[in-house]
């Protein structure tokens, strides 16, 4: 945890493996695409679709992409 309000860090230091997420993955991408995945009748596409997209969060949630994005200033 970085903290916030006058708790904010100055760096945070992790592993390459680590990840960066405001929640647990998984849970994030059922609350977050529920309609777009609810809008799937085929159960098995439905499926399909929450690992592509659980699979993009997990690459954006890796440490090595999460702290480029995390130390720019624009």
């Amino acid at each position: 945890m970085c903290g916030a309000g006058t708790l904010v860090g100055f760096f945070a230091v992790a592993w390459p493996t680590a990840e960066f997420a405001g929640m647990n993955i998984e849970g994030a991408v059922k609350l977050g695409y529920r309609k777009e995945l609810m809008a799937i009748e085929d159960p098995e596409a439905r499926l399909a679709e929450f690992q592509r997209r659980t699979t993009e969060a997990y690459d954006k949630a890796k440490a090595v992409n999460a702290a480029p994005a995390a130390g720019s200033t624009t």
